[in-house]
């Protein structure tokens, strides 16, 4: 179990750290590997940076938390091992990953240390009890596509979704969006993705 939050004695942490507070909190970004992904990681953690900026230049803001930033890599397994590097070193809470195989194996990890996560994935699959998702789910998105759609009068649709976890979770949330509101679906495919070659 991780020191309380405020606990002077925190371990010292890897990682570029943000702030002074006494509570710990873990960033886990995609920094390397997939030059997509890294992009993306390095805009969250230039945001992430900037935030805490603002907080230590404000002096009406409380400056309660220092935030650690640490590469998962585009894998699994390196979510993994930078959720229990952030464990080890009394991180009180998790933010990140960024995506869903990322955010379960991060979330497995934080749990078994009773540390909550709040991840940044769009899949409603990869939340689970200490897991939670900061972002816009499918269902949430299907659905105000689709009322949209009905207002302008559209009443049958059509959809095409990929063979995947993520896919399979857009098609149902399409198929309950028609028949809450009451549309008519008249056709729904799959697909297989293409795969990247091997670099």
């Amino acid at each position: 179990m991780p020191p309380a939050a405020g606990d002077a004695q925190l371990p010292a942490a890897s990682g570029q750290s943000f702030g002074s507070g006494p509570v710990r909190v873990a960033l886990l970004l995609p920094l390397s590997g997939d030059p997509a992904l890294a992009t993306v990681g390095t805009s969250m953690a230039n945001g992430a940076r900037l935030a805490i900026g603002y907080i230590e230049s404000n002096a009406t803001l409380d400056d309660n938390i220092t935030l650690v930033i640490k590469d998962t890599g585009p894998t699994a397994a390196g979510a993994s091992q930078a959720a229990s590097q952030a464990v080890q070193e009394g991180a009180s809470l998790i933010l990140g990953p960024l995506r869903a195989e990322q955010v379960t194996a991060a979330g497995a990890v934080a749990r078994a240390a009773g540390i909550p996560v709040i991840g940044f994935s769009n899949n409603s699959g990869a939340a689970s009890p200490g897991v939670y998702l900061l972002n816009v789910l499918p269902e949430t998105e299907v659905r105000r596509s689709m009322g949209h759609a009905k207002g302008q009068g559209r009443r049958a649709f059509a959809g095409v979704f990929p063979t995947t976890d993520f896919g399979r979770i857009q098609e149902g949330a399409f198929r309950q969006a028609a028949a809450d509101l009451g549309l008519n679906v008249r056709r729904s495919t799959i697909f297989r993705p293409k795969r990247k070659p091997a670099p």
